[in-house]
């Protein structure tokens, strides 16, 4: 939030935002990557866990998540959440061998 408002990417742990730093702003103690919420890392898990709850597979968690929402490395967790899902991966189409 500081570094947004300041102007001021300094800090290290800032890099992975430092080279976004002209599509985020900072409303009302939230912040946004254009429209999106960006997510604090301690809440990035809920996140997923929340948008994947109706078992929609990988590409409809990932549309409904990205309208809202941005972190770092979100398409891996979602893909990384999926995988580890038994209900998602028994309703799985594979093809069979013979």
């Amino acid at each position: 939030m500081t570094a947004i408002t300041t102007r001021k990417w300094t800090a290290n742990p800032l890099s992975t935002y430092k080279t976004l730093k002209d599509e985020l702003s900072a409303h009302d103690s939230v912040i946004l990557r254009h429209n999106r919420i960006v997510i604090p890392e301690v809440l990035q898990k809920q996140v997923v866990k929340l948008a994947h709850a109706s078992h929609q597979g990988v590409v409809k968690t990932k549309q409904l998540i990205c309208e809202k929402v941005w972190f770092p490395g979100i398409d891996k967790m979602v893909e990384d959440h999926l995988k580890g899902c038994l209900p998602c991966q028994a309703s799985v189409n594979t093809p069979k061998t013979t």
